[in-house]
């Protein structure tokens, strides 16, 4: 089976619809990606209507921070205005006493235009409040699950 977006959508349609399917395949990435070197196993948790955040920001032991990750599936075009929305949200939620974040992933199945005018006002509203964010979008995305399925397939062999 070919890895890209059309394969993805043909067997990812269940009743929960694509997105679900798109936020799992963003919190599996994530987490093997950023907290695989952890000494202690951490649970991602997400509470009903997590604010900005797919889930509640996690401490990655290896670099010493919080993160956290957004992740945004588009059936057309990228809407900024929803990835702006996002920022504000974990700026509100997720600086001061209220708690913390240090780097947001953001996961998406397309490709963004990282100077459009609504994106680099979100990354501005993170940066004032000193939380950085990493792009991983379109065919990066893919890039990891492919990587994820050659390992497997070496430690078969």
């Amino acid at each position: 089976m070919q890895i890209n977006w059309e394969s993805f959508a043909t067997y990812n349609h269940d009743i929960r619809g694509i997105r679900f399917k798109f936020e799992d395949l963003c919190r599996q990435l994530f987490a093997n990606e950023n907290l695989s070197g952890n000494k202690q196993f951490r649970y991602l948790h997400a509470n009903p209507n997590n604010h900005g955040l797919e889930t509640e920001p996690i401490y990655d032991e290896t670099n010493k921070r919080w993160i956290g990750f957004q992740a945004k599936f588009f059936d057309q075009d990228v809407h900024y205005e929803q990835i702006k929305h996002s920022a504000e949200k974990i700026v509100e939620y997720y600086t001061g006493k209220d708690g913390v974040v240090d780097l947001v992933y953001l996961f998406c199945n397309k490709a963004i235009t990282s100077t459009a005018k609504q994106y680099v006002n979100a990354v501005e509203c993170l940066i004032k409040a000193n939380i950085d964010v990493q792009l991983v979008t379109d065919t990066s995305v893919l890039d990891l699950i492919r990587q994820r399925k050659l390992k497997e397939m070496k430690k078969q062999v």
